[in-house]
């Protein structure tokens, strides 16, 4: 699995649907991408639907990206999944959630903000929310909205 890609695909999507990113890490041990949490949304009058959707979109970004399922995209779907309140055994909603995290992601510009976000963490190991929102918003000007 490649780590700066997995989580620079996470800080991606969460960036295109409005949440806060605070850091994304990658190490050859693994990563994370850290946001501000669901409250910023909240506020702007999403309901819990609205919001879980998002975070299981967030969760799945990696599987969209990779087209193949690692063992931490895995973990990732099943989190998506509880994100969402959906059960685990519907195909059906699993093929439709990434379906939708594939069209958010595929345009060359997002595609081109993941790449550009994945080569600074393989080179830095850190950055900061501002940083990747900076590179993303390099790439073009605006985002995908939900």
């Amino acid at each position: 699995m490649n780590i700066p890609l997995h989580e620079a695909s996470h800080a991606c999507m969460a960036h295109l649907l409005g949440f806060e990113l605070v850091e994304v890490t990658a190490t050859d041990k693994g990563g994370e991408c850290k946001d501000s949490g669901p409250a910023p949304l909240f506020a702007r009058g999403l309901d819990h639907r609205a919001v879980g959707l998002r975070e299981a979109l967030v969760a799945l970004a990696p599987i969209a990206v990779n087209e193949e399922l690692s063992s931490g995209d895995e973990a990732c779907f099943a989190r998506a999944l509880w994100l969402a309140c959906l059960p685990q055994r519907e195909g059906l909603v699993r093929r439709d959630l990434i379906a939708l995290a594939r069209e958010i992601l595929r345009t060359r510009e997002n595609r081109t903000a993941i790449a550009a976000v994945a080569d600074q963490l393989s080179r830095r190991k850190y950055l900061t929310g501002r940083e990747v929102a900076e590179l993303i918003e390099a790439t073009h000007r605006c985002g995908f909205i939900l």
